[in-house]
Parts: C-alpha cells; sequence; structure tokens
C-alpha cells in the first residue's frame, strides 16, 4: 500500500484503512473483551477511541472540501475508494477471523456499513 501521492494515501490510510482498524481494534475488540472482564483493555485504549473520534472529523473535513471542489475532484477520489477498498477489506478480514471468529463476517459488514454512512456524506460513493 505504498502510495506517492500525498492525498491519495491520505484517504487510503486516514479514511479506508483506520475506518476499518480503529473501529476493530478500539471498539468491537474492547466490547468483547470487557464482556469477558478484560476492562483494562478499556481503560488502556480510551484515548485512541476518543482520537479516532477527533481525527475522523478533520479527514472527512479535508475529503468532503476536496470532493466538493470540482466533479473531476469527487471522481478522483471515488476512483481511489473504488481501488483500494478491496485491499483493505482483504488486509483486514484475517484479523477479524482471529479476533471474532464466527462473527467475522458480521463484524465486517458492520464496519463496511458505517464507512459506507460516512462515505455517503462526504459525496462519495460507498463499497461493496
Amino acid at each position: 500500500m505504498v502510495q506517492k501521492d500525498w492525498f491519495e494515501l491520505h484517504v487510503l490510510q486516514n479514511l479506508l484503512l483506520d475506518s476499518q482498524l480503529v473501529p476493530f481494534a478500539y471498539v468491537q475488540l474492547d466490547e468483547a473483551m470487557a464482556a469477558q472482564g478484560g476492562l483494562a483493555y478499556t481503560l488502556a485504549t480510551e484515548f485512541m477511541r476518543e482520537w479516532f473520534g477527533e481525527a475522523s472529523r478533520w479527514v472527512d473535513a479535508t475529503v468532503k472540501t476536496a470532493a466538493s471542489a470540482s466533479a473531476e475532484n469527487t471522481a478522483l477520489l471515488n476512483q481511489w475508494v473504488a481501488q483500494w477498498w478491496p485491499r483493505v477489506a482483504e488486509a483486514v478480514a484475517p484479523l477479524l477471523a482471529a479476533a471474532f471468529e464466527d462473527r467475522a463476517e458480521a463484524v465486517a459488514a458492520a464496519q463496511r456499513g458505517a464507512l459506507n454512512v460516512r462515505l455517503g456524506k462526504l459525496g462519495l460513493a460507498g463499497v461493496a
């Protein structure tokens, strides 16, 4: 996932990849661990959940601004999302499978759904 274009990397890493890894590592995994008495993990990762909320607002603002600047920008952003999404989903799938076993597909679908809502608010097409 090496990319020279800094804004494409921003979309790849901060919008697509983080939207899958952060909820996995700091929300869903946290909930699963807390249900089994792993409350220390919740305390240790509280900052990351708060940071993701703040960072997401900044990422969304930058991407939404770029998308609203022109139809060409929107088309390019949609192209990047469509290009990188399969690789992001493929990269995250083994982590979800290891952590959630029989619930992995449901967790992936929920995360994808949340991403699609987010992309829609940014004026972009969703992912399949």
